[in-house]
């Protein structure tokens, strides 16, 4: 996309059949495309690419 989003974080939690609970957080973030590869696409706009770092765990660790 051409625009740059604000970066938001979510947390959910996953239940196993046993009942086990795992969490997990993840914060979405934008990072601007390479020249490299905007060379690939024939473009000179400033194009934005979305990334997401997750953290996921058996032990929780956040405040809902």
């Amino acid at each position: 996309h051409t625009e740059h989003q604000i970066p938001q974080t979510f947390s959910f939690i996953l239940t196993q059949e046993g009942g086990q609970r795992i969490y997990g957080t993840c914060l979405t973030f934008d990072e601007a495309v390479p020249d490299f590869v905007k060379s690939k696409i024939d473009t000179d706009k400033h194009i934005w690419t979305q990334k997401a770092l997750c953290i996921i765990s058996h032990h929780t660790f956040l405040e809902q």
